[in-house]
């Protein structure tokens, strides 16, 4: 299966040689392939069922095509993921589940493809990020492959007459257009080639991109199969690191030892983070009296107001959060021994350094998290609000996978465990039912006393209906206002025909 990657145009390769019938298998797998693929996504209004399809056969050709012999967990625990959030694409008719469940399936399935390629188990995905670069490497590679294969597969006999008949196309198709533009001058001509232009505007269209989709999922192939390569382990060695080749005794040059310890002296990165800490530290404290006020607070004459209160230094202050625990795992790369041993250099004094600062940056987080909450009750739930609230839950995950860290001082296990986080949150995020969650938080607020912004939920889809009883209790009219703006969202998604077809679990 590794035709495209190693395929040479210059190797003799009749039509019946093992390389001729190798190539030609892998490029009518390919172009099935795309031309499924093609025929699912031409044209589509919207990733809807269409696309719950493709990604199936584009995952079923990744598990059967490139992975030698059966797939690991690793692959099927991507497999599922990407075909969930496909799934959520087609179930929920909100713009949430676009944005979030659709590029989702797409990163997974990516994922899933460089798996599949180097053989990752589910403990090694922190690999991943050492395959993706090897994948950009070997792009101008796959593409050299990629546009030899058709040139093998047709075999060194057919391959004559491919050319032949190339040749008399490029010759032909203009000489051709120089006499319909000479007859072009009799009318009925003229409108009879108007009409076949018309005529095969779309099939045209359609071949395009069924070209374009085949050529680079046979591109995205012949990468893979270059991943497959083995790799050779001592080409990123240092030239000093390697054995020197004997001389006679005495004129060699002394070997360079390797170097060893950390990079960066324990007491020195200690001083850099204590400075950081002080900085939350005081921070914290400057702000002690109004990290965690409530709505009477806020209320009282000669405070902040919520936006005042929710906005000030909210953005600035999320970006510090992080750049602080990246300060952390960038302190357990360069405190970690260069001859590969497990432990990361600092004893209790260092763990409790990096501990205050966590903490310091989990007050600092859940402020703003409470910060959040007040600002939504006092003027109602969005999309863009709960965007937040889900990317401070992953900055809380991120916090305490970082503190397990700082703990343990040898936890290898950190990175595959932040990818498989990474995919636990996106599968989170792409099946919320966020009109669903944010049409009942609003009505519940409703209820108890708030005005509903009628116009914020009519502009949701059909997903929030369920909230239509409680709402009719509330009011009547805004009630039918509702119903019939989410019918009118049903409507629209299934006039656009069954590839894009979403929505299918509204209530």
């Amino acid at each position: 299966m590794e035709a495209a990657a190693v395929v040479s145009v210059d190797s003799p390769a009749c039509s019946s040689s093992p390389h001729a019938r190798s190539a030609g298998w892998t490029l009518a797998v390919v172009a099935a392939v795309g031309v499924s693929v093609a025929l699912l996504t031409w044209r589509a209004a919207d990733a809807g069922l269409g696309w719950l399809v493709a990604d199936a056969v584009l995952v079923a050709a990744l598990l059967a095509g490139v992975h030698r012999g059966r797939p690991r967990a690793a692959q099927w625990l991507l497999a599922v993921a990407s075909l969930w959030l496909a799934a959520a694409t087609a179930w929920y008719a909100s713009d949430w589940a676009l944005a979030t469940a659709f590029p989702a399936s797409v990163v997974t399935l990516a994922m899933l493809a460089l798996v599949s390629a180097r053989g990752i188990g589910v403990t090694g995905l922190s690999d991943l990020g050492g395959a993706s670069f090897d994948a950009v490497r070997a792009l101008p590679g796959g593409i050299a492959d990629a546009a030899k294969t058709p040139i093998v597969a047709v075999g060194a006999g057919a391959r004559g007459h491919f050319f032949g008949v190339l040749r008399g196309a490029l010759i032909g198709v203009p000489l051709a257009g120089v006499f319909a533009l000479l007859l072009s001058a009799d009318s009925h001509f003229r409108h009879a080639l108007t009409r076949m232009v018309h005529r095969s505007g779309e099939g045209m269209e359609l071949a395009v991109w069924t070209v374009a989709t085949t050529a680079a999922l046979l591109v995205a192939y012949a990468v893979l199969a270059r991943l497959q390569r083995p790799r050779n382990a001592d080409a990123t060695l240092p030239a000093a690191w390697l054995a020197l080749p004997y001389r006679a005794e005495g004129d060699a040059p002394a070997p360079v030892a390797a170097p060893t310890g950390p990079r960066v002296r324990t007491l020195t990165w200690g001083v850099v983070l204590g400075h950081v800490v002080a900085v939350f530290g005081v921070y914290v404290g400057a702000n002690a009296g109004s990290l965690f006020v409530g709505h009477e607070h806020l209320r009282s004459r000669g405070t902040a107001t919520y936006a005042e209160y929710l906005h000030e230094g909210f953005t600035q202050v999320s970006v510090a959060t992080l750049l602080a625990v990246a300060c952390v795992v960038l302190g357990h790369v360069l405190l970690r021994p260069r001859a590969g041993e497990p432990r990361i250099a600092g004893g209790r004094a260092m763990i409790a350094v990096e501990i205050a600062l966590l903490a310091l940056v989990g007050v600092t987080l859940a402020s703003c998290g409470h910060r959040l909450a007040l600002y939504e009750e006092a003027y109602g739930y969005t999309y863009l609000r709960l965007g937040v609230w889900l990317l401070q839950l992953g900055v809380a995950g991120l916090l305490m996978m970082t503190v397990a860290r700082c703990l343990a001082r040898a936890w290898r296990g950190w990175g595959t465990a932040l990818a498989w986080s990474g995919v636990s949150f996106a599968l989170l995020a792409g099946s919320v039912n966020a009109d669903g969650w944010i049409a009942r938080r609003n009505v519940a607020r409703a209820r108890a006393g708030a005005p509903l912004d009628v116009a914020y939920l009519a502009g949701l889809s059909e997903d929030a209906r369920g909230v239509l009883a409680d709402v009719r209790a509330i009011d009547v009219d805004a009630a039918d206002d509702l119903e019939g703006a989410w019918l009118q969202s049903t409507a629209i998604h299934h006039a656009r025909g069954w590839r894009a077809r979403r929505g299918l679990g509204a209530p």
